[in-house]
């Protein structure tokens, strides 16, 4: 499996007045999706992108996970990695918004959660 998956992964966030793409390196569920709408600024409106310069599998919610599907058994990064997904694309958005003259892409260590 260490050889199918990235060390490293790109997260991408662009915002285009209220609207805030979320570029995940993963497909993620409706929960997950739910929760991104939920975990941007108030007045944002949040369209998650998946399967954007990467590609880590499935992200699930910690009860999908724990349920057991089809997408929780290719959640190869185990029950926290949709929480971490939204982390990382909102943290990535924080970014962007912070310095709008930076790339709004970052890379970080897909193997350990590590930003």
């Amino acid at each position: 499996m260490n050889r199918f998956l990235p060390e490293h992964t790109v997260f991408q966030a662009i915002r285009l007045g209220d609207v805030a793409l979320l570029g995940l390196p993963a497909e993620i569920d409706a929960a997950l999706g739910e929760a991104a709408r939920a975990a941007v600024p108030s007045g944002l409106l949040a369209m998650p992108i998946a399967h954007a310069n990467d590609w880590l599998g499935y992200g699930v919610s910690s009860d999908a996970y724990r349920r057991g599907s089809y997408e929780a058994s290719l959640s190869f990064f185990g029950e926290a990695f949709g929480a971490w997904l939204l982390e990382q694309a909102t943290a990535t958005l924080g970014r962007s918004a912070a310095s709008p003259e930076r790339d709004p892409a970052r890379r970080v260590d897909a193997s350990s959660g590590d930003s």
